[in-house]
């Protein structure tokens, strides 16, 4: 816990100073430090993302960052002491309750983040991704190693800038910095809307989830900035009053969630909607855009050889593109992975398939049908009812949710209309009960604290049939101190295996099919590996004799595979 507490004073250091040269540039004058520090965020995966096209993000690229945010610290030394003056002053006057519940969400997120990480997608492709970062940055056909490599998200890049890997391998935890920002917003937000006109605001409730964003923040996982950052910007585009930072802000926002995970596509018709709004913004909305379209599709050719990847229109001519049928496969088994276990998967229409999710079991029933009810009931409320920006809004992640049902209906890509849509019903409920303060208070307490006491109730059996995901990671004494490695698999023995060119390391032990943990590069389970070339016949290979230039991927004709 101190360990990490240490980095993330690191990381607000970074991304205070950062995201008060991005006013200065773009002319804002943000008053809440949470937007400073979002900008300061997506400055640094923005200038990191540049750096891995040509360097590793190594330990040189640390000291260089770090040179120029001290510089920057004696240029903007004046704003930084009035960017935190005003941040303390905002903090006083937080009530004495709010306090406390930030102090529990802070204690109980060092305690979350120095555990074992509980996402299994950190021990497929999380590790390894960011690992290629620190020791190569942007590798020519990674994707032809492991497929999944080829979905490098833009919060791995941040990540591999502030992990340290040259001096622990226990630190890869900016998910638990990011959840304290934005809870203190939330709660901030909350507390002002309260003492403004007595009424409880959606923005407060999304704290009900804690349980669920806990499951998150102890790996990088891309999921979680989608989520909460998406409730911020919900807040912005809600807001009566509309001034150019708030619009500025759902801009940058909102682009820089769809380079972290293009799933979020759909929304970006609120963009079309700032458009047509706002002529002084065009100008900026369109610059916004292109950097970071651009900076995507560069990524995207480097590591796939598809400039849209996992779309494989406009393939780019070169020997390093991963081969289409096992791009093709990938899209398949992301699009189908809730109907993996059905015989005839391909010849069932759309309401077949939706008959079966509807009737999926365990934690994926409760948000299927919740998201359904959640739809059918937020068009009721007072909000909805009454305002146009709620009633554009709610179109929209309609729009949303259906483009993720057809390509693929796992309920964590909808989870940011569900947490809104619950939080807004909620909210609205109390209000119409009027609902005394003190009992909402506790609500929220509740809240905060649950994540910490769960571990000792919850039978994650009854939730979930993956065995990887059905325990909780248990409270050490040592995590105070020492966080935990950044692969619950940490104690895997690996192998050297010889395949033609290529030398690469296997886990000795099959914990799972993709699992490879934080094995020495270049790392694929061997499993995964023939399985690939017996269904595809192809093996990944150097390009070069050098393990930075990157892979290719080798025919090998059927009947050679057994020889």
């Amino acid at each position: 816990m101190i360990l990490i507490a240490l980095s993330w004073i690191i990381l607000f250091y970074f991304f205070l100073i950062y995201g008060i040269v991005i006013e200065k540039i773009f002319r804002l004058n943000f008053n809440e430090i949470t937007f400073t520090i979002l900008f300061g965020m997506v400055f640094q995966t923005v200038l990191l993302t540049i750096c891995a096209f040509f360097l590793a993000i190594d330990l040189t690229v640390f000291i260089g960052n770090l040179t120029l945010v001290t510089l920057l610290t004696f240029k903007y030394r004046k704003e930084i002491v009035d960017k935190i003056a005003t941040f303390l002053n905002d903090f006083k006057k937080l009530s004495a309750y709010l306090k406390i519940i930030l102090l529990l969400i802070l204690i109980s997120t060092l305690l979350k983040s120095a555990q074992f990480p509980f996402i299994l997608d950190n021990e497929s492709y999380y590790i390894q991704t960011i690992k290629w970062l620190n020791e190569y940055g942007f590798v020519k056909g990674i994707a032809n190693l492991n497929i999944s490599f080829g979905q490098t998200s833009g919060w791995h890049i941040l990540q591999s800038g502030f992990n340290f890997n040259f001096l622990t391998d226990r630190i890869n935890d900016i998910n638990g910095f990011l959840f304290m920002v934005c809870s203190y917003y939330f709660l901030a937000q909350f507390d002002k809307n309260w003492r403004q006109n007595q009424q409880f605001h959606w923005i407060g409730f999304v704290l009900l989830f804690n349980l669920l964003s806990y499951q998150f923040i102890n790996s990088p996982s891309p999921d979680l900035p989608l989520f909460l950052i998406a409730q911020i910007l919900f807040y912005l585009f809600l807001k009566d009053t509309k001034t150019i930072e708030n619009q500025k802000t759902i801009i940058v926002v909102l682009a820089y969630l769809m380079f972290l995970k293009i799933t979020i596509v759909p929304l970006a018709l609120l963009l079309v909607y700032q458009f047509y709004q706002e002529k002084k913004i065009r100008i900026f909305l369109v610059t916004t855009l292109f950097i970071f379209t651009a900076l995507w599709i560069a990524k995207n050719t480097i590591l796939t050889g598809y400039p849209l990847f996992s779309l494989t229109y406009f393939q780019y001519s070169c020997d390093w593109i991963a081969p289409e049928i096992m791009v093709n496969a990938f899209n398949h088994a992301i699009q189908n992975h809730e109907f993996s276990s059905v015989s005839n998967l391909n010849n069932l229409s759309v309401l077949e398939k939706f008959s079966i999710w509807i009737q999926l079991e365990g934690i994926n029933r409760i948000f299927n049908i919740g998201i359904l009810l959640l739809f059918f009931v937020a068009p009721f409320t007072k909000n909805i009812r009454t305002f146009f920006e709620y009633k554009v809004l709610y179109v929209l992640l309609l729009i949303h949710f259906i483009v993720v049902f057809l390509s693929s209906p796992q309920f964590r890509f909808f989870l940011l209309e569900f947490i809104f849509l619950t939080a807004l019903v909620f909210s609205d409920i109390l209000n119409k009960l009027k609902i005394n303060y003190q009992l909402v208070k506790g609500i929220v307490v509740i809240a905060a604290v649950l994540p910490v006491i769960s571990i000792y109730f919850i039978d994650l059996k009854t939730l979930t049939k993956n065995k990887y995901n059905q325990e909780f990671e248990k409270i050490s004494l040592s995590q105070i101190f020492l966080p935990e490695k950044n692969s619950k698999y940490s104690e895997i023995k690996f192998e050297k295996i010889t395949e033609d060119n290529l030398d690469y390391y296997s886990p000795t032990e099959n914990f799972f099919f993709y699992g490879t943990a934080n094995g020495k590069l270049p790392c694929i389970n061997k499993v995964h590996l023939d399985y690939l070339k017996n269904k595809y016949h192809f093996v990944p290979q150097l390009r070069t004799s050098n393990l930075g230039d990157g892979f290719y991927s080798k025919n090998i004709p059927k009947n050679e595979i057994n020889e």
